[in-house]
């Protein structure tokens, strides 16, 4: 698919809006179908979020599941331990191209998703602390994706499931040799344009299994 950056420059100095050309690319991507599907995640809306039934990684799971089908496969969990345990009997399941998990974040700017470098090995919790090194399992495939996509790689994992998640993904994704990211959606800026995002991120995925 190429660099996002170089694509949206040229549409929209032609004219165009981002967020018309994120809905022309997502919906004229032809790209074939990896071996085995990737996992996509998104999660349920919880916390403060649960009163207006929103979150941002589900609109983008929507999208993509309303425009690829059954190119990838999905799943919806929700943001406790009982999703971690699902997620985690979804990868036991499943002989997956690789895992692209997805979560919200208010405080990114809305323009663009953020690519986490690394998860955390600790508990779940709510508190936000200084992590060491040693605790940090990185994700090869977040760097090289990163980088062919033009994507902001910036640790914001925390320890809340998100975190969770991403460890067990990573995890599993070590003996299994395939790529494997946590992506955060902004809460803010247009949805087309971030599932493209993501899209891109899974073309890349798909490009390495």
């Amino acid at each position: 698919m190429g660099r996002i950056d170089g694509r949206a420059a040229s549409w929209v100095l032609g004219g165009g809006s981002l967020a018309a050309l994120a809905a022309v690319l997502l919906a004229s991507s032809t790209a074939p179908p990896a071996r085995n599907p990737l996992l996509i995640t998104a999660f349920e809306p919880f916390g403060e979020r649960i009163e207006t039934n929103r979150n941002a990684s589900l609109e983008v799971l929507r999208q993509l599941r309303a425009r690829h089908g059954n190119r990838f496969e999905y799943a919806v969990i929700p943001a406790s331990a009982a999703g971690e345990a699902r997620f985690r009997a979804l990868l036991a399941s499943g002989d997956y191209a690789g895992v692209i998990a997805l979560g919200e974040d208010g405080r990114l700017p809305g323009q663009a998703v953020n690519l986490e470098p690394y998860a955390i090995a600790a508990p779940v919790s709510s508190r936000l602390r200084r992590t060491s090194p040693s605790e940090r399992i990185g994700s090869p495939f977040a760097r090289s994706a990163a980088a062919a996509t033009g994507l902001p790689l910036r640790d914001g994992i925390g320890l809340y499931y998100c975190n969770r998640v991403y460890l067990h993904a990573l995890r599993w994704t070590r003996p299994h040799g395939r790529p494997a990211v946590f992506v955060h959606i902004p809460i803010r800026g247009d949805r087309a344009t971030h599932a493209w995002q993501v899209l891109a991120v899974a073309e890349s995925a798909e490009r390495q299994h």
